[in-house]
């Protein structure tokens, strides 16, 4: 969401939010509501693995939306 490179993710994110609003609205997957946690790793492969660790390890994130272009 920043750097160089950050309309990639700029965009990419607000796609990503309001497709789970809408699954949300109407009541989540098998009634589980989605919940997006977005990392900005400045298209940065270290700061890439630091997320990834946060996000799997930390917070228990069981799927992963890795968007790149290239």
């Amino acid at each position: 969401l920043s750097g160089d490179n950050s309309i990639v993710g700029v965009d990419s994110a607000e796609v990503v939010k309001q497709v789970i609003n809408k699954v949300n609205e109407r009541g989540g997957i098998r009634r589980t509501f989605v919940e997006a946690f977005i990392e900005d790793d400045q298209y940065l492969t270290a700061k890439t693995l630091t997320a990834y660790q946060r996000l799997v390890h930390t917070k228990g994130v069981k799927i992963l939306f890795v968007l790149t272009y290239g």
